[in-house]
């Protein structure tokens, strides 16, 4: 794949080079493209065996207990929904950090490499290029940190929610067990799923998430 990524760039007009739009693609196929793509496969595997992983587990529960369905459904959905769109809100954060990123490495290979080092000494520039090259870097990671609160309030909400729905549910298997309605085993089943079904839920939607982030760029 790297390498059909070279014979195509090779097949470019030299100009195509400098324009600044074509920057962008420019970096990413500077990247390891074959690790990327094998990255996303196996993403995609991922998010097969949680669909499976989730399947079964539902099915588990609706056996013992059907109303579960009314329980997970509305507190999933709505959580699958808010992660597919700060995926791709992700997405578009990196697309536009891509130019003060660029700027960054230029400013460190500025002040790190030989062949810059004597010149920058001689104006005197370097305080200027740290102070520019802190407050991108700063800038960067106050969106980083604005997206990782805002993936921390959902999946903390979400798990309490589920928690307590899917424990209200439990409750009921419990006094229908004691009422002869389940059996022990039922209990200990529905139990034991109850507790995976939400992690792998969990799981499944940040899966789709990070296919929603890094997906486009495989396009």
């Amino acid at each position: 794949l790297t390498t059909e990524v070279l014979e195509q760039a090779s097949r470019l007009q030299p100009a195509y080079f400098d324009l600044a739009e074509n920057q962008n693609d420019l970096s990413e196929l500077r990247g390891n493209v074959s690790e990327r793509m094998v990255e996303t496969l196996l993403w995609v595997v991922n998010i097969l065996v949680g669909c499976l992983q989730v399947w079964t587990m539902a099915a588990v529960l609706i056996s013992v207990e059907p109303i579960v369905v009314f329980v997970v459904a509305p507190l999933f959905l709505p959580y699958l929904i808010y992660q597919r769109r700060l995926g791709k809100w992700r997405n578009h954060q990196e697309l536009a950090q891509r130019q003060p990123r660029r700027w960054i490495n230029y400013y460190v290979n500025l002040l790190t490499e030989r062949s810059s080092a004597a010149e920058i000494r001689l104006l005197g520039i370097a305080p200027h290029l740290i102070e520019k090259f802190r407050a991108m870097l700063s800038e960067l990671g106050d969106n980083g940190r604005k997206a990782d609160w805002k993936d921390f309030i959902a999946g903390l909400t979400f798990a309490l929610l589920a928690l307590a729905g899917l424990l209200v549910v439990f409750f009921s298997v419990v006094s229908g067990a004691i009422a002869g309605e389940h059996s022990l085993g039922d209990v200990v089943i529905f139990a034991g799923c109850m507790v995976r079904i939400r992690t792998s839920l969990e799981s499944l939607a940040l899966s789709i998430s990070w296919w929603g982030q890094h997906a486009p760029k495989m396009s």
